[in-house]
Order: C-alpha cells, then sequence, then structure tokens
C-alpha cells in the first residue's frame, strides 16, 4: 500500500514526465505558450514548498537533493524568458534522472531506517543471518555487524571499508560453504578464462546446485556482480574535500543498497527464509 508521502511523490514524478512530454511534442523551436510557462513554475513552486519536505521526512538527507535544487532553479530561469525547446528538454531529462535516483534512496531509507539514536536498527532478517553466521563463519558474523555499526554512524566521512565488510563477508561465506577442492572436483567443473582457482560466482553456483541441482537459479551471480561493482565504484571514488557532504551522502546511500544485495545473497547461500 503506498502512503500519502508516496503518492504526493509519485504525482510530482508524473507532472514532470507530462511536461516533458508535451514540450518533446511541440513544434516550436521556442517554448512561450502559458501552459508550458505555467507548469513549469508549478513544477518548481511543487519542488520547494512540498516535495522536498516530504522527502526530507521520509529519511532523504538534504544534500541529496542539491542536484534537483539546481535543476529546478534552472527550469524556472527557463520560464521567465522565451527558451528554447532544447533547453527545456534536457532539463528534464536530467530532472527524470535526478528523481529515479531519489526514489532508489526513498526505498532504501524505508528499507533501513534510523533510530531515535542515530544509530542504523539491526532488523529481524539480519539477526538471523547473525545467528547463522555466528555459527558456520564467526569472522563473517564480525565483519557484518561492523558494517552495521558503520552505517549507523552519523559522523563517518568514509563507507569504503564498510563496503570492503560487507564483502568480506561474502568471501568467508563462499570459501566455507565452497571450498576450492569441492569446486573444482565437481562433475563438468571447468575453470574460468584465465583463472586459476573458481571464482566467487562459480562458488555460489556450486553451492545452490548442491541444493537444486541444475534448477539453480543465476540470482547468487548476478548478486556477486552488484556487489562487486558497488565496493569497486566506492573504492575508486576520489572527492574533493569541498564536496565532503555531498560525497558522504551519496555513498552512504550506495553503501546502503549494497548492504541490501549483500543480504538477498546470504539469504540464498544460507538457506534463510524470512516471513
Amino acid at each position: 500500500m503506498t502512503s500519502a508521502a508516496d503518492d504526493v511523490f509519485l504525482v510530482f514524478c508524473g507532472s514532470v514526465d507530462q511536461l516533458y512530454s508535451s514540450i518533446r511534442s511541440s513544434t516550436a523551436a521556442r517554448q512561450s505558450s502559458k501552459s508550458t510557462i505555467d507548469g513549469a513554475r508549478q513544477i518548481v513552486q511543487e519542488w520547494f514548498r512540498t516535495i522536498r519536505t516530504v522527502l526530507l521526512s521520509n529519511g532523504i538527507i538534504d544534500t541529496a537533493l542539491a542536484p534537483i535544487d539546481e535543476l529546478m532553479q534552472d527550469l524556472l530561469r527557463l520560464a521567465q524568458v522565451r527558451s528554447t525547446k532544447t533547453s527545456y528538454l534536457a532539463n528534464l531529462r536530467s530532472s527524470k534522472k535526478a528523481l529515479a535516483s531519489i526514489e532508489v534512496q526513498r526505498e532504501v531509507a524505508a528499507a533501513f531506517p534510523l533510530d531515535s539514536t542515530d544509530s542504523l536498527a539491526m532488523r529481524p532478517s539480519e539477526t538471523r543471518i547473525i545467528e547463522m553466521l555466528d555459527e558456520l563463519v564467526p569472522s563473517a558474523a564480525f565483519s557484518y555487524r561492523q558494517a552495521i555499526r558503520d552505517l549507523g554512524q552519523s559522523d563517518r566521512e568514509s563507507f569504503r571499508g564498510t563496503a570492503n565488510e560487507f564483502r568480506s563477508v561474502v568471501w568467508d561465506v563462499l570459501n566455507r560453504l565452497a571450498p576450492d577442492d569441492a569446486v573444482t572436483s565437481s562433475p563438468g567443473f571447468k575453470l574460468e578464462k584465465g583463472a586459476s582457482k573458481p571464482t566467487q560466482k562459480q562458488k555460489a553456483r556450486h553451492i545452490l546446485k548442491s541444493r537444486l541441482g541444475d534448477s539453480a537459479r543465476k540470482t547468487p551471480e548476478s548478486s556477486i556482480q552488484l556487489i562487486e561493482e558497488h565496493v569497486g565504484s566506492l573504492s575508486r571514488a576520489i572527492y574533493d574535500r569541498t564536496s565532503l557532504s555531498t560525497h558522504v551522502a551519496t555513498t552512504r546511500a550506495e553503501t546502503l543498497q549494497l548492504r541490501m544485495y549483500v543480504e538477498t545473497l546470504l539469504a540464498e547461500l544460507l538457506e534463510i527464509h524470512f516471513e
């Protein structure tokens, strides 16, 4: 069920889409119609007077909204003069992309709310995962707890270590449940080109195939790829100190997404079923 806040945000996104479609279908090189100018101004007003407040109350960090703030200000400037169709479309395309990114962050914030002490709450599903890790791979349980603790630190300036903790959890579990010799001795196994030992994807596939046979899904392999891409992105990132606040907001959101991927993968590998 969608909440009132969800409805307001989705209606706003729909208004941006509608204005974009209307201008795109126009044959005029310069946009001066009353409907276009009024529509642009209404979107800007709605953003600053309502939507921004709604998103902040949903747990979106203020600095994450800065790109849309700039786009909305630019859209208002376009509406104040006889601007070109190309300029409008460029702005609205960027706005649509930025809003889609915010939608992802809204889902992350809803899934991982902060408690009153500004620490990230442990959810029942993660409590169950840690219980399993404590039994099977204590080192992975330690890394998992540490990563969640890191995400709850409001003054943290870097999440590279947090991302690597999550990756360590995955590696430790795969190495424990699918040691190299067990994987290489399985029927039909072949090393991937250029590899001297089984890859993490092959280990995950081996674990599932041992339970499900050839009907094993490829979801874990896809999850591992997403995890590696996120960790790599966070590790390669180099930011200016002047943009630290935006950097922290962005990388925290990315690390929260990484947390979701890791949880999904561990649930599959450890055969944990959540109600």
